[in-house]
């Protein structure tokens, strides 16, 4: 690595710490539960989630085409008071009204937040060899915290209230906000003053970006889903603890932070397209054995496994390797607009299908969408 994209990388080290803090609490593995003691059915939850994922995209979106005109650090600092407003909000909840505004500020924040973190990160380290395993480091650094949070949340939940695990989430945020206004990026990381014209938008519209969009979608929609169904799943279905829910959760944090820096390795050493067909059909074997399991210890292992290899550092690398850096923005905004359409339209026709059809065939729905992004890989390999 050169010795400029050393210095950026230890900013990039400085962000994602940063951003680290709130994520001690697993907002995750509660919320679903959180907004069906309001009196919301599995299916409005999914109506929601679908709702937060729409503002989420547009933020990244119309953030990703005009990014280059700010810097990283004022950036992440609004995104991180934005969050601690949110969490403040579904914290004095008392309605769904409340709710729903409080989840809509998180996605506004979550677009901010994303679209200046990978930006930053794809500049750093677009000029080395080693792409796919800096962006595995630096999302390990990130998610770090996830070791601890599930089994933590899940302390606070079941012994102090879920209503508290937003308060501490809240006062994570500000903390980290507040952190960030020391963090110095390098200047390199700033981006030129780019007008994105419609011509910008064709050029990066590709055929081989284009597919890729469209199976992040696919991929997005079962992974976004499956949390909420999985947790939805533990507590009323299976009728396990907070407590059990988190340490499984926690089980997955563990390994993921091991396996977001070893697939990146892989995806640099075997090819990223390759990572990412394997991703989609391990996840889709492991999906169709959760419904068929009755045991905890072994639905830990089975998503633990599901955790076992990452998505995130192959595809972030690869989206790096396609474009120059004055594109990254747009590029990173429009993958983001993509992962969101996802998340509208999986946990809505999800939560549906479980509402009519029970969990079984929701997970067989899921299944089947990770099946159809290996199947896109394989085209997108084909043309690559």
């Amino acid at each position: 690595m050169k010795e400029d994209s050393r210095g950026s990388f230890r900013s990039i080290v400085a962000i994602s710490i940063s951003i680290s803090l709130p994520a001690l609490m697993s907002i995750g593995i509660v919320l679903p539960n959180y907004m069906a003691s309001m009196g919301l059915s599995i299916a409005a939850i999914g109506y929601l989630y679908s709702i937060r994922a729409v503002v989420r995209a547009l933020t990244r979106l119309l953030y990703g085409a005009v990014q280059a005109k700010f810097p990283s650090e004022k950036s992440l600092f609004i995104g991180m008071l934005v969050r601690c407003l949110a969490f403040y909000i579904l914290f004095t909840a008392s309605n769904t009204a409340l709710i729903a505004t409080g989840i809509l500020v998180l996605a506004v924040s979550e677009g901010l937040i994303e679209v200046t973190f990978l930006s930053a990160t794809a500049q750093a380290l677009t000029d080395t060899a080693a792409t796919a395993l800096g962006f595995g480091l630096a999302l390990s650094i990130r998610q770090s915290p996830t070791i601890i949070a599930p089994v933590l949340t899940g302390y606070i939940a079941d012994f102090i209230g879920l209503g508290n695990v937003f308060a501490i989430a809240s006062i994570l945020s500000l903390t980290s906000a507040l952190i960030s206004l020391k963090i110095q990026v390098d200047g390199q990381i700033r981006r030129k003053e780019i007008g994105h014209s419609m011509r910008s938008f064709r050029r990066i519209l590709n055929k081989k970006f284009t597919l890729l969009l469209i199976a992040t979608s696919i991929f997005f929609a079962s992974i976004s889903s499956f949390q909420p169904v999985f947790s939805y799943w533990i507590i009323n279905e299976m009728k396990l603890s907070y407590a059990i829910l988190g340490l499984i959760v926690s089980i997955g944090s563990f390994i993921a932070l091991f396996s977001r820096i070893y697939t990146g390795y892989l995806a640099d050493r075997f090819g990223c397209i390759n990572i990412l067909i394997l991703v989609g059909f391990l996840r889709s074997i492991l999906v169709l054995m959760l419904p068929l399991s009755n045991n905890a210890w072994i639905i830990a292992s089975i998503y633990a496994l599901r955790r076992s290899i990452m998505a995130a550092p192959p595809r972030n690398a690869l989206i790096a390797n396609m474009f120059p850096p004055e594109h990254y923005g747009l590029a990173y905004g429009l993958i983001g607009a993509s992962i969101d359409i996802g998340r509208i339209i999986g946990p809505a026709i999800t939560g549906l299908i479980i509402d009519s059809y029970g969990f079984h065939m929701g997970f067989i729905f899921m299944a089947i969408l990770l099946a159809l992004f290996s199947l896109a890989m394989l085209i997108l390999k084909s043309i690559a």
